[in-house]
């Protein structure tokens, strides 16, 4: 057998086990922390004291744990609830501690980091290993024979030598930390020496390759977090089970036994990935340690006597299935990695999808932790875990691809296609929303069609993020492809980190069965911005605003980025970036002269299509009230529409006619497409008026360009924003197309970076022009978008409903009701008792009157009842109650005895009202 050549792209570009690693730091600590929070639940929280739990003050606010997302955030925006609902959370035992978290956190990495220093020492300990002495080699030919492959390993620093007597295995271990790093030799081994010297000297250069892969430290760091979860995984397990008893406590009342059976599936899903991701860490780095042996001179026949590949069926199935259980490669791996090493720096499936796993819990613990959220806020959480998952991802998948194309441009294997990296990514993201059971309220989502969306974020992302990295490895080679390429990633997770963090906040609502839009409400909407909407004779209007209203909030999470201008900015790295490398001078880059060529194409198809728009909208809305609104909204809508799908063809052409790089290459040309397209509006719009029967706004001809150019920058954030976006999905039909090889160009753009320049600029121009505040709004109601004190949304059940109006008395209602009557009952006892001196009136009512002011007051700042005829007949008592009040302040102080009489009556006629508002919520105590 010929050894193998290790490509130069791909020599000491490491073992590839540093991203592995956090990726199992990940999985372990926030795995960790859902088993130490629901522990905590049961250690630290005291059900007696309060039978809702850590949710009564969002019952009382309003929320339905049970309902919708949306309906929930705008029971929180009706005027005062926030405050009102902090003030609640500042009760006692309304924030569940947050130290214990801390702490146990804090002791588990530390018992970790004390693992990692103990481990070494424990393998070195005097009696188990001796020194590689005289007393082992007299003749000093076994120390010399291991110090001359130190050199060959082309370490600069030797370590350690120490032999186990006891093992006779014919194996060797390195271990040790920073630096101080030992080499224990097994007494087996010394036997082999003699039996198979090539045998000896593979094995010895196998562990100092781990050494120059740098890969010891992170090996017992892995070791030492696995020991200290196995310590950590009985508590959860155990809590998990007891939760399926009949007699579970009363705090856990409202889980069912299906929500309990998910938690326990959830909790064993997450130890099965914690065990692959370990297994992945420990056995990648053996494969790369085989290829620095033998790129260091070892045979590599001394792996093949343990290879015996399976020949039945069943065999290399089970072989198979058991493979990424493994925590050390078969020999038949090792074989085929000796004698393909491209197989190794190949982009892994298993841990593409375990990321795609990771970034789901991760921010789904992060969101569902109450010792977090009750005193940060759920918004910020959300956009602090959505960075933090984006950040993950990109560094775990991105390192991966960056290592794979480094080194397949010395290689001739057929590389993989890039889009099954994003499937598997995007897999792992369905996958992890299932297995956290946010988007179900039984065992499946109700719209489960849904998590397509999903899928398609994370299969378009990682798919763009692996053609862009190995464009730019073909393009620079070696060290001046890293600028290029971490800015590449730098994108990554600024795309992902938006859609992803819309997916919190949006997306997933929608697998739940929240309806996507409300035409109505949309429209109520928009009459606030185009007044006169409402009024326009236009059939398919509602449809239109829907789109738009989907248009410009697809992919958009206020939270995290200013608006849709974020997005923008995202979708111009997609194909602004990979335009660049068509200035490259050796040809590797982007074809320009064909995306220019299929751009062109694309904007006289742009045009055409914007031709049929406008005579389609020249007598689509009857004259009358709001026609002009009506026609800009459909104008506007259908633009950004038919722009996006010209693009998608143009981006389909080239990318079809490419032979790799397939979604760069459509992505920049439906960019182009875009200007064109946008430069065809400009003229039609600024001349609106003199088309004849393409005239949509005026019938007056001109030549106005400022409304022509605020037409288009109004329209520049959804086109290149989400339109860009829907064109990378619709260029998914393009990954079945087998890559074909392709002769360099033989004609080049003239002057492509003037070409490049003027597309860069104008993109930057019209984002810029396109820019204004971002207005913060929730999804329309019917009702309009003005929500008030009484906009409370519909319990989904009575049980809900009974529990709000129990946590509003619960939690300061009963007190303030009870607070306000005994005043008044107290001042009719005092007005009603003579004699009643004036110094009386001064010093004991007066004081009563002001009170009942400040009581009314705080009333006030409490929660609207979360009944709506309570609500009414709350806020009537409260009147009545600061009215009389109010008049008998005014009464004393103005010595007016009529007034004060007519304060007298108002206080007894508050009697009518709180009664009503008693009587209201008595149903709700029994």
């Amino acid at each position: 057998m010929t050894t193998p050549t290790i490509p130069a792209a791909g020599r000491g570009f490491g073992a590839g086990t540093t991203p592995r690693f956090l990726l199992l730091s990940a999985l372990v600590l926030i795995t960790a922390v859902r088993l130490f929070e629901r522990l905590n639940a049961v250690l630290f929280y005291a059900p007696s004291h309060d039978l809702l739990g850590g949710i009564g003050c969002y019952l009382a606010a309003g929320e339905d744990p049970a309902g919708d997302h949306v309906a929930n955030q705008q029971a929180l925006q009706r005027p005062g609830v926030r405050e009102a609902l902090e003030s609640c959370l500042d009760l006692p035992g309304q924030r569940d501690p947050v130290w214990p978290l801390v702490v146990e956190m804090g002791l588990l990495v530390v018992a970790a980091a004390v693992l990692y220093f103990v481990l070494p020492l424990w393998r070195s300990r005097p009696g188990r290993v001796v020194e590689l002495d005289e007393r082992i080699d007299p003749s000093g030919e076994l120390r010399e024979l291991v110090h001359g492959l130190v050199g060959v390993a082309g370490l600069t620093r030797p370590p350690r030598f120490v032999v186990d007597p006891a093992a006779r295995t014919p194996g060797a271990v390195v271990f040790g930390r920073w630096g101080r790093y030992t080499v224990c030799l097994h007494g087996g081994l010394l036997v082999r020496r003699v039996e198979d010297p090539l045998g000896f000297r593979a094995v010895v250069l196998h562990e100092l390759a781990h050494l120059r892969n740098r890969d010891v430290d992170i090996t017992y760091a892995t070791v030492a977090l696995w020991r200290v979860f196995l310590v950590v995984l009985p508590a959860g397990v155990l809590l998990s089970i007891a939760y399926l008893r009949p007699a579970a406590p009363s705090l856990f009342a409202a889980q069912n036994h299906r929500s309990s059976l998910q938690d326990l599936f959830a909790t064993a899903f997450l130890v099965v990935l914690v065990y692959l991701a370990r297994a992945e860490v420990l056995r990648v780095r053996e494969l790369h340690a085989d290829l620095g042996a033998v790129q260091s001179g070892a045979d590599p026949q001394a792996w093949h006597r343990d290879a015996r590949p399976p020949r039945r069926p069943a065999a290399r199935l089970l072989r198979w299935i058991s493979g990424p259980w493994r925590t050390h490669p078969d020999g038949t791996q090792r074989q085929l990695a000796l004698s393909d090493p491209t197989r190794v720096f190949a982009v892994p499936r298993l841990p593409v999808f375990l990321t795609g796993v990771t970034v789901l819990v991760v921010v789904g613990t992060a969101r569902s932790s109450q010792a977090v959220t009750q005193r940060v806020g759920i918004e910020p959480v959300t956009t602090a875990a959505s960075a933090l998952g984006a950040a993950l991802a990109t560094a775990v998948v991105g390192a991966v691809l960056w290592q794979s194309a480094v080194h397949t441009p010395a290689t001739s294997r057929p590389r993989a296609p890039a889009v099954r990296t994003g499937f598997w990514f995007g897999a792992g993201l369905v996958t992890g929303e299932l297995a956290l059971d946010r988007v179900t309220d039984g065992w499946l989502p109700e719209r489960p069609q849904f998590l397509l969306v999903l899928l398609l974020i994370g299969v378009v992302i990682m798919w763009w993020t692996a053609e862009h990295v190995d464009l730019w490895a073909h393009t620079r080679r070696g060290r001046r492809s890293r600028p290029a390429v971490l800015l590449t990633l730098t994108a990554t997770g600024l795309v992902f980190g938006t859609w992803f963090a819309w997916w919190q906040s949006e997306g997933q609502w929608w697998v739940q069965g929240r309806p996507i839009v409300d035409p109505q409400g949309v429209l109520r909407l928009y009459d606030t911005q185009l007044p006169g909407l409402l009024d326009a004779n236009s059939g398919p209007l509602a449809l239109t605003a829907a789109t738009n209203w989907v248009l410009g909030r697809l992919g958009t999470d206020q939270s995290v980025l200013p608006g849709a201008h974020g997005l923008l900015l995202a979708g111009a790295l997609l194909w602004l970036l990979p335009l660049t490398t068509a200035l490259s001078r050796n040809g590797t880059g982007l074809p320009l002269r064909r995306i220019v060529t299929c751009a062109a194409c694309g904007g006289l198809l742009a045009v055409a299509a914007l031709a049929v728009v406008r005579l389609l909208l020249h007598d689509a809305v009857a004259p009358g009230p709001g026609r002009p609104a009506a026609l800009l909204l459909h104008d506007s809508t259908w633009t950004v529409a038919v722009l996006t799908a010209a693009a998608a063809v143009a981006g389909g052409t080239a990318g079809a006619r490419s032979s790799r790089y397939r979604l760069p290459t459509g992505l920049a040309t439906a960019g182009i497409t875009m200007l064109s397209g946008q430069l065809a509006s400009f003229v039609l719009e600024s001349a609106d008026g003199c088309w004849g029967p393409f005239d949509v706004l005026t019938d007056s001809c001109g030549w106005r360009p400022g409304g022509g150019w605020s037409y288009v920058a109004g329209n520049t954030p959804e086109l290149l924003g989400p339109g860009i976006f829907l064109v990378a999905a619709a260029l998914l039909v393009l990954a079945g197309r087998r890559e074909r090889p392709e002769p360099p160009a033989q004609s080049t753009m003239p002057r492509p970076r003037l070409v490049v320049s003027v597309v860069a600029v104008t993109v930057v121009v019209l984002g810029a022009a396109s820019w204004k505040p971002a207005v913060r709004v929730s999804s329309p109601t019917a009702g309009g978008i003005a929500l008030t004190a009484a906009d409370l949304p519909v319990a989904s059940s009575p049980t809900i409903h009974r529990l709000r109006v129990l946590a509003w008395l619960k939690y300061g209602g009963q007190r303030l009701l009870d607070d306000i009557s005994g005043k008044q009952n107290t001042f009719t006892v005092l007005v009603t008792t003579p004699p009643l001196t004036y110094r009386d009136v001064v010093d004991r009512v007066r004081p009563l009157c002001l009170d009942i002011e400040r009581d009314v007051a705080a009333a006030r700042a409490y929660f609207p009842v979360p009944d709506d005829e309570a609500w009414r007949d709350w806020t009537a008592y409260l009147d009545d109650s600061a009215r009389a009040a109010v008049t008998c302040r005014q009464a004393v102080d103005a010595n007016d005895v009529a007034l004060f009489r007519s304060a007298g009556q108002q206080m007894q006629q508050t009697f009518f009202s709180h009664r009503k508002i008693y009587d209201r919520l008595q149903p709700f105590l029994r």
